[in-house]
């Protein structure tokens, strides 16, 4: 045995030695001297430091390590031996970076076969083109689940790089940040489970497709290509499954339906900073999947967006931002025509300058858009809040934003039920009225966004001051709200820093003296308002009966519709959908009386309870702590007990889905618990159940 073999197996063992130990998730040093590894996330990363060439390979490395990343080395050969230790892993990402390889073998990675869906990255690397190819042929062995080969410096001039790929089980791959001048998808057609291709930010300009059912997702952005690529051909698809395209800052002239129709599955296309000026009418007519429309930042200005361009009635999404457009001019009143099911809308950084008109451009323009959840109208040189925007009532983000807009319209927030997030930053806002902030409103919205506003500290703006001190995060930064004082001096302050003396705010005597006045005033009415309330279910209760005294002493003949009238609280719905229903009316052939069913629309709510306990041989109560908690509900059953006393009827059922808490237990649920017999329910238990609705039956048909 020479020397050097000794040294080897020395080093080896001093390995084994250093990691026997357990590695816990708070120490990161136990796997030698290279190499720090954590059990929390199950990664190891060893750091060469620019100088280490991995001469003995990688150390052995713990069984729980699934993430392996090797950095900053300086490799000579890179072969099977270098993961001879941990050949035993059960890897599912390789990352190699930022390090010198001179030379790789072929089978290199082969050690990895039994890897299922291994991520192998080894972009951001110094290797040579010739031996990343060879790297390409030995991964036919492996089955990758993603394959980096980014900032790579591949160029790929004779065409046939890719070649080796061949035969390889890849279902992404990533040849980013390189300077590939051409693509030719027959490289990739061999390649197996390819899904996703990224060739972004490479100098491709030429383009040649060839046929691929399981391509789902092709990144070309940030490329020279000067036309659209030819994916329809004789009414075929080269890849009639695609699902995501992404063009954008390329040199495309031009766009039109026939270049895309045939991508049936298309669902987001991005067409951003090309050099295409016109949209014509139905271009994306013929894409049933299509949700995502991005056109941000033309090259040039889109000069003509024709009528219903965008006529889809599957698009959800539609981004035009950044177009330096004059709408008017560009941008057809029916561009969004068919649009049914559009959510967001971006128009910011363009402009609406003509005058009078703008508002009613606006309106006609987002008429048809009644499903909006997120618009951007950002940058439109917008004086007030078009009138349209309030009758969006289902918008939840809404960006208003570098505008010239100086106050909300009369009751804003309210026309606005689910608004969310609003941006109105750096627009001509001076002060806040605090009455167009109501309180339903500060719990409901999560973003007020007005930072930029030139705004004045005075005692108009102190509310909005103090209720920024109490929830800052719902702002956005504090730093950028700035205000300068009342005398016109041009100094500027921090918001929040803005301190007003207190006799700057005071009221004057004769104010004051109005106010507790008023003050006596309305302490007078809360105390007798207190009062009835107190008794208003009483009140309520005997105003009641009262109307119907006359009528039930009237009654002789009684034809009866229902068998039960079935009183329950709006928490309880499902189980009398689910449970009552199915059980009482549709095996047992017994009529029940629901409210939201069988009630008189138009008719005051009590006079069809009365109306449903007349018409009803019984009456079923089913009883719950939320019952029990329901005002409502209470005087329901107070006016069916009452009911069914005055007419001698004792017909009463209580099914009693839980034990109501004796604290909402009243005095009457508690006289009719005590006098009334009632069912509990059992659960989930089947068998009882079953005995359950037989005893409901029985007591419901019975005579």
């Amino acid at each position: 045995m020479d020397i050097n073999t000794i040294v080897l197996l020395w080093i080896a063992a001093a390995y084994c030695v250093m990691t026997t130990r357990r590695v816990s998730p708070s120490d990161t040093d136990s796997c030698g001297g290279l190499c720090r590894c954590n059990e929390t996330d199950l990664s190891a990363l060893c750091d060469g430091h620019g100088n280490n060439t991995l001469q003995f390979g990688v150390p052995p490395l713990p069984s729980f390590v699934t993430n392996l990343m090797l950095k900053s080395f300086n490799i000579q050969n890179m072969t099977r031996k270098t993961f001879a230790f941990v050949q035993s892993l059960n890897l599912t990402s390789l990352n190699i970076n930022n390090s010198t390889i001179a030379d790789i073998e072929e089978d290199t990675f082969s050690v990895f076969s039994h890897c299922k869906n291994l991520k192998l990255i080894i972009g951001h690397n110094v290797i040579a083109e010739t031996v990343i190819s060879k790297v390409l042929k030995g991964l036919r062995s492996l089955t990758l689940d993603y394959l980096d080969l980014r900032h790579l410096n591949i160029s790929d001039r004779d065409g046939t790089f890719f070649n080796p790929l061949s035969g390889a089980s890849v279902q992404s791959i990533t040849v980013s940040k390189n300077y590939l001048t051409k693509y030719n998808h027959s490289q990739f057609v061999n390649v197996s489970n390819l899904s996703y291709l990224d060739l972004s930010g490479n100098d491709i300009n030429v383009t040649t497709l060839t046929y691929s059912s399981v391509l789902r997702q092709l990144l070309l952005n940030y490329n020279r290509i000067p036309r659209f690529p030819i994916i329809c051909r004789r009414h075929k698809s080269m890849f009639p499954n695609l699902e995501l395209l992404k063009l954008d800052h390329n040199n495309i002239d031009y766009i039109n339906s026939k270049q895309i129709y045939c991508l049936k599955k298309l669902k987001y296309l991005d067409l951003s900073r090309n050099f295409f000026t016109t949209i014509a009418t139905n271009t994306f007519a013929y894409l049933p999947h299509l949700e995502t429309i991005r056109l941000r930042n033309m090259v040039f200005d889109l000069v003509s967006i024709k009528e219903y361009a965008f006529n889809n009635s599957n698009i959800r999404s539609i981004i035009l931002r950044d177009n330096r457009m004059e709408l008017q001019h560009a941008l057809h009143v029916d561009s969004f025509a068919g649009c049914d099911r559009l959510e967001d809308l971006d128009l910011s950084y363009n402009q609406v300058t003509k005058l009078p008109k703008r508002h009613e451009y606006i309106r006609d323009l987002l008429r048809r858009l009644h499903n909006l959840k997120w618009l951007s109208l950002g940058s439109l040189l917008l004086f007030e809040i078009p009138e349209i925007v309030m009758n969006l009532t289902k918008i939840e983000v809404l960006e208003l934003y570098t505008n010239y807009i100086s106050k909300l319209p009369d009751r804003f927030f309210s026309r606005m039920p689910k608004l969310k997030k609003l941006y109105i930053g750096t627009n001509s806002f001076s002060s806040l009225d605090r009455t167009d902030f109501p309180l339903s409103m500060r719990e409901r919205v999560k973003v007020l966004e007005f930072s930029g506003n030139p705004f004045v500290c005075d005692c108009k703006m102190l509310w909005f001051v103090e209720w920024m001190r109490r929830t800052p995060g719902t702002f956005g930064p504090v730093s950028n709200y700035m205000c300068t004082n009342s005398d016109g001096s041009i100094k500027r302050y921090l918001m929040t820093d803005m301190h007003i003396s207190l006799n700057f705010c005071l009221l004057s005597f004769e104010t004051a003296l109005i106010i507790v006045s008023l003050s006596i005033f309305v302490i007078i009415v809360l105390m007798t308002s207190s009062l009835v309330y107190k008794w208003s279910w009483n009140i309520k209760h005997c105003i009641y009966m009262l109307r119907y005294e006359k009528t039930s002493r009237n009654e002789t003949n009684i034809n009866y519709i229902f068998d039960a009238y079935v009183i329950y609280c709006a928490e309880n719905r499902k189980w009398v959908l689910e449970e009552a229903i199915p059980n009482l009316e549709e095996r047992a052939g017994i009529s029940l009386c629901i409210h939201e069913r069988d009630f008189m629309p138009g008719a005051l709510i009590v006079d069809n309870i009365v109306d449903s306990l007349r018409r009803s041989r019984r009456v079923v109560l089913v009883l719950s702590n939320d019952f029990a908690r329901s005002h409502w509900c209470q005087f329901e059953m107070c006016l069916c007990q009452t009911y069914l006393l005055e007419h001698r009827r004792g017909l009463l059922l209580a099914v009693l889905l839980e034990d109501i808490k004796p604290c909402y237990v009243t005095k009457s649920m508690y006289a009719m618990l005590k006098t009334t017999t009632y069912c509990t329910w059992p659960g989930d238990d089947r068998q009882a159940k079953d005995l359950f609705w037989q005893r409901m039956r029985q007591a419901l048909t019975s005579a």
